[in-house]
């Protein structure tokens, strides 16, 4: 499963476009976010809570729905969650992706480095595969 985190920031729905080229995505939606036409199957998160933001609480939802891959947006939130889930797991978290190809069990990765001015090519192993878009990549 390709899980892309979703909030109310508009940044979102570039992180799910930049999901969709991956295969088929799911929306792990907080907060009010509208994702109809976006993705076929959207998970909202909602419990009283988690009415403000919990970054602990949100990395705990993605975790414990099991996802492959999970991508965020290029925000503070989405660098805080997924660096949450990151720790929580054990597994890396690849930052700041313009460009991604699933080659097999492994995520070949473009990623920004010094400000856009370098780019760097990766591999992404383990799993989840947890990748966090560069703002404004799509």
């Amino acid at each position: 499963m390709i899980l892309c985190l979703v909030d109310d920031d508009p940044v979102s729905l570039e992180a799910l476009t930049f999901a969709s080229r991956l295969g088929d995505v799911e929306a792990c939606v907080f907060g009010d976010a509208k994702v109809d036409g976006y993705v076929a199957q959207a998970r909202r998160v909602a419990h009283d809570r988690l009415d403000e933001y919990a970054p602990e609480a949100w990395a705990q939802a993605i975790v414990e729905l099991a996802p492959d891959v999970v991508v965020a947006p290029g925000t503070d939130r989405g660098h805080e969650v997924l660096a949450h889930v990151a720790a929580r797991l054990g597994v890396p978290l690849a930052a700041n992706v313009v460009e991604a190809e699933v080659d097999g069990d492994t995520l070949r990765l473009t990623r920004q480095r010094w400000g856009g001015s370098l780019l760097e090519e990766a591999r992404l192993t383990g799993s989840p595969k947890l990748i966090q878009i560069a703002s404004h990549a799509v």
